[in-house]
């Protein structure tokens, strides 16, 4: 479908599965100041030239899981992402893992049946990230996103430095740590970490101490102990906060090193999480010097 010229500076074309996701992301773009330049079908942007997939921002809006052709498209737009296309994907939970799996590393927004200021901050992320133009009129859309971006980075750098001096070998452990006759950490002290920090929402209330960083590590520390592997809609859960802002720590967490994406072998459409090992490392070192605190 096309749409007709527009005066306005931003484009926004639109990749959709359906009338109701067309009409959705219409709506949004409109209420962002985003031009629909193009709007097409799943089928119709594979088959298309990288030229018609070009403008400011380019924007997938699926509620469904089209197969193959979905596979496709995001192996398409994680490619031009790659290469400076602000891209943003809205999807709803059930397509968390195959849609993960298929954008890898790449920096594509991500929303997951996200409200509109989640919507937005993915946009204006993308977009200045991808080099495309931010709202001439919203300086403090501006600010926010620094902000956004500022907090993700610097608490996310926070846990690599508490990793990075272990990197140096045993000799930068603490000496509770490296006792040979130290008993094992089981998942179970693990998860009991995870069950208080539930119960403070349980009678504080939840959101009032959102840490959705170090939940994840929590949930893949007891997970690798037990041998489960976790998928990243699995761990969306286990961060106790909207799938979006969980998706965002995800990335962040992976790209730093604190994480490690893992195919599944069985699944091609699915990629599982771990810690890395300098990673689980540290985790163990923190709860044998909790469990001595602790007395």
């Amino acid at each position: 479908m096309e749409y007709g010229a527009s005066t306005m500076r931003r484009t926004m074309v639109l990749v959709s599965d359906g009338a109701a996701a067309e009409a959705r992301a219409t709506a949004m773009a409109r209420n962002v100041g985003l031009a629909v330049s193009r709007a097409m079908t799943v089928a119709e942007a594979v088959d298309a030239p990288d030229r018609t997939l070009a403008a400011d921002l380019l924007f997938v809006e699926v509620d469904d899981d089209p197969g193959a052709a979905y596979d496709v498209l995001l192996a398409r737009v994680a490619r031009l992402a790659l290469g400076g296309q602000a891209a943003v994907v809205a999807i709803r939970p059930e397509l968390i893992d195959v849609t993960d799996a298929a954008l890898g590393d790449a920096p594509v927004g991500l929303v997951c049946a996200g409200r509109a200021s989640d919507r937005l901050a993915a946009i204006e992320i993308a977009m200045a990230t991808g080099g495309g133009l931010l709202r001439e009129d919203g300086p403090d859309r501006e600010d926010q996103l620094r902000m956004i971006s500022a907090e993700l980075s610097r608490i996310a750098d926070r846990l690599v430095a508490s990793v990075e001096p272990r990197l140096g070998g045993a000799d930068a452990l603490p000496a509770m740590v490296q006792a040979a006759d130290a008993p094992a950490i089981g998942a179970e002290a693990f998860r009991r970490i995870l069950r208080r920090r539930r119960l403070r929402d349980q009678f504080l209330g939840e959101g009032l101490f959102s840490d959705p960083a170090w939940d994840m590590l929590l949930d893949l520390a007891a997970a690798r102990l037990e041998g489960n592997p976790v998928a990243v809609s699995s761990l969306c859960i286990a961060a106790a906060v909207p799938a979006t802002t969980a998706l965002r720590w995800i990335r962040a967490l992976t790209q730093r090193g604190l994480m490690v994406r893992t195919p599944d072998v069985e699944d091609g459409r699915r990629v599982y999480i771990t810690l890395s090992d300098d990673t689980a490392h540290a985790m163990d070192g923190y709860v044998r010097a909790a469990q001595t605190v602790e007395g």
